[in-house]
């Protein structure tokens, strides 16, 4: 954005869609000249600002494997390996369409599932990872039916 006039704000947005792991790192230069006086040359002030943005994406866990937990009943049990540097994992789930459902965050690498799952219908679990200062990772999937 250019604005011509004091007092102008440029705003920058970082939409990171990949979720490959690794460390990476965003700047923002921003260079503008303005009509200073005080001792510069012809009346021509230039200044500029530079902005870093340092974020990293863990792995994704890997592993991912679903055990029925009793014949009878739609329980399920998720474990994966567990993923360098992460301090937290998230576990969901599809059924049918494109909206996952939250099940819930561990600190460990295994999760049972023992309400909210139906018979007679085929789930796909999924498991990303996540680390104090990293954005969620890829995820893992694995499909069960009940």
């Amino acid at each position: 954005m250019i604005v011509n006039g004091s007092g102008s704000v440029t705003r920058v947005r970082v939409t990171v869609r990949l979720r490959e792991a690794g460390n990476y790192q965003c700047t923002v230069i921003n260079d503008r000249v303005t009509d200073g006086t005080n001792g510069v040359i012809n009346g021509v002030q230039a200044l500029n600002s530079a902005t870093f943005l340092s974020l990293s994406v863990s792995n994704t866990p890997t592993g991912l494997t679903a055990t029925r937990l009793n014949t009878g009943l739609a329980h399920v049990r998720l474990s994966w390996s567990t993923v360098s540097g992460a301090t937290g994992y998230e576990v969901y789930y599809q059924l049918f369409s494109n909206t996952s459902v939250n099940v819930g965050s561990t600190a460990s690498t295994a999760i049972s599932i023992i309400s909210g799952l139906s018979q007679r219908s085929t789930y796909t679990f999924y498991v990303v990872s996540y680390g104090s200062a990293s954005l969620p990772s890829g995820n893992a999937s694995v499909m069960e039916s009940f």
